[in-house]
């Protein structure tokens, strides 16, 4: 079953349920309401996108060290390439010229995103023709 609220509605059974968490911070919940109203913004609340778990972690980390040593490179050297081919690449300018760097960081990344780092990290192995074995299916790799 699904319950469609109205933003009116929401917003309101949202402050309603902060006043239950937060007894003796009603004024300041209000407070901070009003000040919002007051100056044209809304107060908005949304799910959180789960982070990249340890389990992805520990694996990408384990499996580039070995890669990098493999291939001649320094892990963060092949972290920045394994991003670039990941996520794409932007190029800066500074005063010592023009630097390609990752679009994308990997702590900026959800769960899933992950995800596809490691399987991006599994495809650059395979083109140096190193192989990296799948994820385990315990590790909430997906």
């Amino acid at each position: 079953m699904k319950a469609h609220l109205n933003p009116v509605d929401a917003k309101a059974l949202l402050l309603s349920h902060l006043y239950l968490l937060l007894p003796g911070r009603r004024e300041e919940i209000v407070e901070l309401h009003d000040s919002l109203t007051a100056l044209g913004m809304d107060l908005d609340f949304k799910k959180t996108t789960p982070k990249r778990t340890r389990p992805q972690e520990k694996y990408y980390r384990k499996w580039l060290g070995e890669l990098a040593k493999a291939i001649g490179y320094s892990p963060d050297s092949l972290h920045d390439v394994v991003l670039m081919e990941c996520f794409g690449s932007q190029t800066i300018r500074t005063k010592q010229g023009e630097y390609l760097i990752p679009a994308k960081r990997s702590a900026d990344t959800s769960r899933g995103d992950y995800s596809e780092l490691i399987d991006t990290l599994i495809r650059v192995a395979a083109f140096n023709e190193f192989v990296v074995p799948p994820p385990p299916k315990d590790s909430d790799e997906k």
